[in-house]
């Protein structure tokens, strides 16, 4: 067992099953069943983390491993297709995403969300020794990948990330539920969509 799957399971209960994905890539994606928050499950990439990143244009490289956690009565959606995916994409690209970055989507990943959109951040929901693990000597970090409307998305890129936290916190609304209300610019001086 690897330093990483003792990290996540510390947290996140035991590894209940994984998938590999296509045989271009080097790691998968496994899903926990027993996160010690009500009714939700966890998705997360293992093995991603072997890729250096670039981080940014100053050529700053960073290791990563992307996480998705959803009410458990929807995690038999596409949950870990979209992760394998999003991750095949940095791996291909050889650039991760920065806090506050928004992957956007042609369409709500699955039918009846208005989430057509990822966020990327740090897994705000557990302690911060979770956000960071070693493995084979390196240093990596958990990014949470968030699931956000299309309003949410146009919010982010007008005023950025920081203020989209400030608004999170204030409303604090469930980030697991991909059913979840929309950004709701009227009630919290919002005023741009």
């Amino acid at each position: 067992m690897t330093n990483l799957v003792i990290h996540l399971e510390k947290t996140l209960g035991p590894i209940a099953t994984g998938w590999k994905g296509d045989s271009h890539h080097d790691f998968s994606v496994v899903r926990f069943d027993q996160v010690p928050i009500a009714g939700v499950t966890a998705f997360s990439t293992l093995g991603l983390g072997r890729h250096p990143m670039q981080l940014n244009k100053s050529g700053v490289r960073i290791r990563v491993e992307f996480m998705v956690l959803i009410r458990t009565e929807q995690s038999t959606g596409p949950i870990a297709n979209v992760l394998h995916s999003i991750a095949s994409e940095v791996v291909s690209a050889g650039r991760t995403y920065l806090r506050g970055e928004v992957a956007n989507f042609r369409a709500p990943f699955i039918p009846e969300s208005e989430m057509e959109a990822i966020y990327f951040t740090r897994p705000t929901y557990f302690n911060d020794v979770f956000s960071s693990a070693s493995e084979s000597g390196h240093q990596v970090s958990l990014v949470w990948l968030v699931p956000i409307s299309r309003a949410e998305s146009q919010f982010v890129a007008i005023h950025g990330w920081n203020a989209f936290e400030d608004w999170l916190e204030t409303v604090d609304p469930d980030l697991t539920d991909i059913s979840r209300p929309t950004m709701d610019h009227g009630d919290h001086g919002l005023t741009d969509k």
